[in-house]
């Protein structure tokens, strides 16, 4: 007695191509970084807060804080 089963062969086949995926990455970004919106607010930020201050070794810590984190909120709120 053989322990090999015997399958029916009806000579029909379900043959299912290769799915074929595209790519997701894009090379270049959707929207071009707005460098010269940017450049304005930062030049505005520093211009404002610097204008008439002097120069404290103390101050200066805490001003490069607020400056950046200023910066950063007007950065984000250009659209």
């Amino acid at each position: 007695m053989s322990t090999v089963s015997v399958t029916e062969d009806t000579g029909h086949h379900d043959f299912k191509p290769p799915v074929r995926f595209e790519n997701t990455y894009q090379l270049k970004p959707s929207k071009n970084f707005p460098s010269a919106k940017v450049k304005n607010v930062i030049r505005d930020v520093i211009e404002g807060y610097l204008a008439e201050e002097k120069y404290e070794p103390e101050l200066c810590r805490q001003m490069t804080k607020t400056l950046s984190e200023v910066g950063l909120i007007k950065i984000m709120s250009i659209n």
